[in-house]
């Protein structure tokens, strides 16, 4: 193990493999997408901080977003506990570690002990790492989203409404129960797996308890792709199964997973349990408050002899029960360059296709 520290970050006289970046609130997000863009074959990133559920979610997002503009594919992994990086560093030890100034020589020996079991493992083989140091933000960024103000009388009317019927704000990143939950579900195509679905993974699966948690993965079977654009390029549903797991174990290896096809629009993986919460993007997010807004309609009829039983069994089916469940809504990453001003997998399979004309 070698140290070789070099000065703040710039990735024109740079080339690494695989990265790990420690950050923190001071890490700006110009550092993590030179990060990425030195390190072609992957980026780690630690968040140091203890933070809560709802601020891990905005982060995940703030990290993936900068990693996408310069590598929308990068596989980017993002870890909170120092045992999940252990394991992790033993199956993809980095060869540069990025740093805020002031703790980089911190940092470097914490991931000097993380990558113990690594050289071990690779006794025959030198481990060399060297270390960026990135420079902090003068000020950290609260966010760019800001409210709109001003009077305006249809969105007074509509959240009046809202508030009078339940429904929760679009702006709302979780509601129902706090994390962490026994069980979760997250579904998607799944296609072509890329930083959105990075995200949207990560933030399930970092919010499921470490002790005895399981979440269930739901990947769109046949059934349901055939309306989808270019159909017919869409990867097989063992490919796209096995890269998500692979994924999820990676960031997580103590949890539960339980992968299964998904065959409509409201059901459940195969055997699915009574989850506590689903994890959506923001443009899905209304179909589950939709969901939870139904079974508030007919959580009466549980107290309905003989009727109640053939409710209840109907919702195991969805792997629901007449209880909400807890809802994440999982900002989109944009980008600018698409058509539809998003990451998305219709867009790669288009890539796909074009370049395959072209040759």
């Amino acid at each position: 193990y070698q140290r070789r520290v070099r000065g703040t970050v710039s990735w024109s006289a740079m080339s690494f493999r695989v990265g790990l970046v420690h950050w923190s609130p001071g890490v700006t997000d110009r550092a993590m997408a030179e990060a990425a863009h030195s390190c072609p074959d992957g980026l780690v990133v630690r968040v140091i901080e203890p933070v809560d559920a709802r601020s891990l979610v905005t982060i995940l997002h703030r990290i993936y977003s900068a990693t996408t503009k310069e590598r929308p594919r990068h596989q980017v992994q993002v870890v909170t506990s120092d045992r999940d990086m252990h394991q992790l560093l033993a199956h993809t030890p980095p060869d540069v570690v990025f740093a805020l100034e002031g703790e980089l020589d911190q940092r470097m020996e914490q991931t000097r002990e993380w990558m113990q079991p690594a050289r071990a493992s690779r006794s025959a083989r030198r481990v060399v790492v060297e270390g960026v140091a990135l420079e902090e933000a003068d000020e950290i960024s609260a966010g760019s989203n800001q409210e709109a103000r001003g009077f305006n009388f249809i969105a007074l009317v509509l959240r009046f409404l809202c508030w009078l019927v339940g429904w929760p704000s679009s702006s709302q990143i979780m509601t129902g129960e706090p994390a962490p939950y026994p069980s979760m579900v997250v579904a998607g195509t799944f296609d072509r797996l890329h930083s959105g679905h990075r995200l949207l993974l990560s933030a399930a699966a970092m919010l499921v308890e470490r002790e005895g948690g399981q979440l269930f993965l739901g990947i769109t079977g046949d059934e349901l792709i055939r309306n989808k654009k270019l159909a017919s390029d869409i990867q097989p549903y063992q490919e796209r199964e096995a890269r998500v797991v692979e994924f999820v174990r990676s960031i997580r290896p103590d949890i539960q997973l339980m992968p299964g096809p998904i065959t409509s629009s409201f059901g459940g993986v195969p055997g699915q349990s009574a989850v506590r919460a689903i994890a959506v993007s923001s443009e899905t997010v209304s179909r589950a408050h939709l969901f939870n807004f139904l079974k508030k309609l007919i959580r009466p009829l549980r107290y309905v002899p003989g009727i109640s039983e053939w409710v209840r069994a109907k919702l195991l089916k969805l792997g629901t029960s007449f209880e909400p469940m807890s809802v994440v809504s999982v900002p989109i990453i944009t980008d600018p360059s698409s058509s539809d001003g998003k990451v998305s997998s219709s867009i790669l399979r288009l890539k796909s296709v074009m370049r395959k004309k072209i040759s």
